[in-house]
């Protein structure tokens, strides 16, 4: 009994963290915008990075999500949490929300700088 327990608790464990790696990976194709503050969010292996960025202060900020950390937590609601605290509802630095831009000249070129002095 206590074999078949933790075998459907590993199989639900593997749903959360293809849930909210999907979510992740969806959130991934966007760039946001707060004011004059940028966020994009970048795909790695176990680890997501999230950028943020000022074309007023010249400066990064480079944020990290651990998927299985969060699911560890936060069990079924880690997809919930991790959208919720670590960027889309959370107030910038200029208490304005994220919201989805579309990638300029500028936004890419900015996003291309940061990745290439950071090597990912």
């Amino acid at each position: 009994m206590k074999k078949y327990k933790t075998k459907i608790k590993t199989k639900i464990m593997k749903n959360f963290t293809k849930e909210v790696q999907d979510y992740l990976e969806k959130v991934s194709r966007h760039t946001y915008q707060s004011g004059d503050r940028y966020m994009k969010l970048i795909i790695g292996d176990d680890v997501y990075k999230v950028i943020e960025w000022s074309k007023r202060l010249d400066k990064y900020v480079i944020r990290e999500i651990n998927v299985a950390q969060n699911i560890k937590w936060y069990g079924e609601n880690a997809k919930c949490v991790t959208s919720h605290d670590s960027f889309l509802n959370k107030p910038s630095m200029y208490g304005d929300k994220y919201s989805g831009i579309r990638q300029t000249k500028y936004v890419k070129s900015e996003i291309a700088d940061i990745m290439k002095e950071l090597d990912l």
